[in-house]
């Protein structure tokens, strides 16, 4: 979802600079850094575990609005951080 919107914004920024998109844009850096510097706060894994809880994600409608989005219990990435955060919560397997 967030490589989607990071290409979505390129090119309308590049669109809009008049520039091809295998030419360097300094604004287009600054704002990339900016994107992923604030992916890299919320993608933690209890963000993940948030997300992966909400049932809007699990309605048939979701995933039919936009073909490259993928249901949280099919998402690696939020598998991985989901099983690291309940790890956390319960350090021990007995529990």
């Amino acid at each position: 979802m967030w490589d989607s919107m990071i290409e979505d914004v390129k090119k309308a920024m590049f669109k809009h600079e008049g520039i091809s998109n295998v030419e360097m844009s300094t604004f287009h850096q600054v704002v990339h850094a900016i994107l992923i510097d604030r992916w890299t706060k919320s993608s933690t894994p209890l963000h993940c575990l948030a997300h992966s809880l909400n049932p809007r994600y699990y309605s048939t409608e979701w995933p039919r609005e936009d073909p490259n989005r993928i249901p949280p219990h099919q998402d690696t990435e939020l598998t991985d951080k989901r099983e690291k955060c309940f790890r956390r919560v319960f350090p021990n397997a007995d529990e």
